[in-house]
């Protein structure tokens, strides 16, 4: 897995590279800008995508059989959306990681350590 980030590192370390020592270019800031909003949708998808499935599957029950409980919805897209965050935490964090140690040097680079 550490091998697989500082391959992903080194692969996108070009782009870093454009920034002169002790300012920032616009493309870098973009860039970096780009890479956070990445990384969040990337986060937060899969709880997302299995908190709306469960959602619709309770409406459905709900609509079927004309239980009309406004909060029964809540606790098992709640319960959907922690197991997906226990089941999918290390790809997760994987990732946050990954744009962590991208920051990192980052900063190094422009303050030219």
């Amino acid at each position: 897995m550490v091998e697989r980030i500082k391959e992903r590192m080194e692969a996108s370390l070009p782009r870093i590279r454009k920034a002169k020592i002790g300012a920032m270019q616009i493309e870098t800031a973009l860039y970096i800008g780009q890479q956070a909003i990445y990384t969040v949708l990337w986060v937060i998808a899969f709880p997302l995508l299995i908190g709306l499935i469960t959602g619709l599957v309770v409406s459905i029950f709900q609509a079927t059989t004309q239980i009309q409980e406004q909060t029964l919805a809540f606790i098992p897209k709640i319960v959907a959306i922690m197991a997906a965050i226990a089941l999918l935490g290390r790809f997760m964090l994987s990732r946050l990681i990954e744009f962590t140690l991208l920051m990192f040097d980052f900063a190094r680079t422009v303050s030219g350590s």
